[in-house]
């Protein structure tokens, strides 16, 4: 049975800190969205919400609004916002961009790389092995994501950051639906090669590493 997204957002029980709500909604949104608590095609009712969650419309329209920009709901003619639905397709193209953007963003940052983000990019890797192993697609998806979006705050041109962040947010909707399971394996080592070249100030290993990757992912697109 679908959990309802209510479940999602616990306002008495959050310590914002620095977090603004709409910061707060946005990511309770992407999670839902990730999880599968709001599906492909399903509708976002933002009037719902607010009578739901207790709070104004205002940040609930601009998380929306943020979901937008990275491409993972849209507005149909008919004024409703819904989920996208990312077939094979979508996200053979979205990994032919994020291709190319990413290897600008070594090129940029290869020597730049802390030694702390290198160990967390290893962890992620693993993560995403064990999740996998649990046949757990979400969680294999959203470790291989943060393995790739990690050095992107090592880069310095925003239009490069945003760039990435969008597509790669396609990419993961997209590669939990894929018509066959990434062989994670093969990522793995491509992924710890990535590192390797980074660690070592290698730019033509990672660079290749990258490409490999991609092709990895590609062939689970491509079936």
């Amino acid at each position: 049975m679908k959990r309802e997204p209510q479940n999602v957002l616990a306002f008495d029980q959050i310590d914002f800190g620095r977090q603004s709500v709409a910061d707060i909604v946005y990511h309770a949104l992407l999670d839902a969205i990730y999880e599968g608590v709001l599906a492909p095609g399903e509708h976002l009712n933002e009037a719902e919400y607010v009578e739901r969650w207790g709070i104004s419309r205002t940040p609930i329209r601009e998380a929306v609004q943020r979901l937008k920009h990275i491409g993972l709901v849209v507005s149909s003619p008919n004024r409703y916002t819904r989920i996208v639905e990312i077939d094979a397709e979508q996200t053979r193209q979205a990994l032919t961009a994020w291709l190319a953007l990413y290897d600008a963003l070594l090129v940029e940052v290869h020597g730049k790389v802390p030694a702390a983000k290198l160990r967390v990019m290893r962890k992620h890797s693993a993560d995403a092995a064990k999740a996998a192993k649990r046949l757990d697609a979400v969680s294999t998806a959203r470790h291989n994501f943060d393995f790739f979006n990690e050095l992107n705050s090592v880069s310095t041109n925003v239009y490069l950051r945003d760039a990435l962040d969008s597509v790669i947010h396609v990419i993961r909707l997209g590669s939990v639906w894929l018509p066959q399971w990434v062989d994670v394996a093969a990522l793995g080592e491509v992924q710890a090669q990535i590192v390797m070249g980074l660690e070592a100030g290698d730019l033509t290993q990672a660079r290749t590493a990258v490409r490999q990757a991609y092709l990895t992912v590609l062939t689970a697109a491509e079936q």
